[in-house]
């Protein structure tokens, strides 16, 4: 997946449209997934003191000893936002990679390109569920409880309907 050559292939271009369709969402949904381990400072602990609001949730820390390089912590935002770019590559621009991708670059630094990205996610409409699941889990990140629930358990408007 570091290039798109996959989708020249004629094993793709043989594919119903549909099933083009799906296979590029799985590829996103990899890519996502990648980044987001890409960006992971350390490493997964359960957040303390569930309260009455929230059965469980999940928050990335550091923990003592479990600092990572700064230079390290920078070439994995880096590598994150390739990961991210490379969704843009092949699909429409969605609300979702440009939140994280803002996300990304605020860890490093470049606020300005963050605010762009925020501004254009702002003026994106989520078009999926991997869209709304992943502006979801963004929220959740940032503690944003009740935007995070809307996302995450939208449900979508069909066409006709």
């Amino acid at each position: 997946m570091e290039t798109d050559r996959w989708r020249a292939r004629a094993a793709f271009q043989n594919l119903a449209s549909k099933r083009r369709e799906d296979l590029e969402e799985g590829v996103a949904e990899l890519l996502l997934v990648l980044a987001r381990l890409e960006a992971r400072q350390d490493r997964l602990d359960p957040a303390p003191e569930p309260s009455p609001n929230r059965i469980w949730r999940f928050e990335w820390r550091t923990g003592p000893g479990d600092k990572l390089d700064p230079a390290e912590l920078a070439a994995r935002y880096r590598r994150a936002l390739s990961a991210l770019q490379r969704i843009e590559t092949f699909r429409a621009p969605s609300p979702a990679v440009s939140l994280w991708m803002a996300e990304f670059q605020k860890a490093l630094g470049e606020e300005v390109k963050a605010r762009d990205l925020e501004a254009k996610a702002s003026s994106l409409r989520a078009a999926t569920s991997l869209d709304h699941f992943a502006m979801g889990e963004h929220h959740a990140v940032r503690q944003e409880w009740d935007a995070a629930l809307a996302r995450i358990i939208h449900k979508p408007r069909i066409a006709g309907a």
